[in-house]
C-alpha cells in the first residue's frame, strides 16, 4: 500500500518563521518571537501528528530560526518530543539546527534540544 502524499506550508511573518512539511521532509526558518509562537507550533505539531500516522521510512528536518522567545523555546521542545516518538518507532529522524556564527545563545539552545532528545541533531554553523 502507497503512502499517502503530505504538504502543509505555513507562510514567514516579521514574528513568526516559515514552516515546510513536505512528505520525509521538514523545514521551519525565520525569527521566532511572537506572543502567538505557541498557536504556530500548535498547527505545526498538528501536522506531525498527522504526517506519524502514515511516516516516510526516514524523516529530514531543518530547523533555523533566530530571535527565539520563551514561548518558542518550550514550543520547540513539544515539536521534538513528537520526532523522539517517531524516531522511537523505528522511522529514522535527522535535525539540522542551524545557526549563526555568532549566535551563541541559538547554538546553546541546539546544544541543549540535543541532550534532551534520543535523535539526531546536526549542529551547523552558517
Amino acid at each position: 500500500m502507497k503512502r499517502k502524499s503530505m504538504y502543509f506550508y505555513l507562510q514567514e511573518t516579521k514574528t513568526t518563521p516559515q514552516a515546510l512539511i513536505n512528505d520525509g521532509y521538514m523545514r521551519i526558518s525565520g525569527k521566532a518571537f511572537s506572543v502567538e509562537q505557541q498557536s504556530f507550533f500548535t498547527q505545526i505539531n498538528k501536522q506531525v501528528n498527522i504526517y506519524s500516522k502514515e511516516p516516510a521510512n526516514r524523516t529530514f528536518v531543518e530547523i533555523s530560526l533566530s530571535q527565539l522567545n520563551a514561548s518558542s523555546k518550550k514550543a520547540i521542545i513539544e515539536f521534538f518530543k513528537l520526532l523522539e516518538i517517531l524516531n522511537n518507532q523505528g522511522f529514522k529522524v535527522d535535525v539540522k539546527w542551524f545557526y549563526e556564527k555568532d549566535d551563541d545563545d541559538v547554538r546553546e539552545l541546539g546544544e541543549i534540544y540535543k541532550s534532551m532528545f534520543k535523535i539526531d541533531i546536526d549542529l551547523i554553523s552558517k
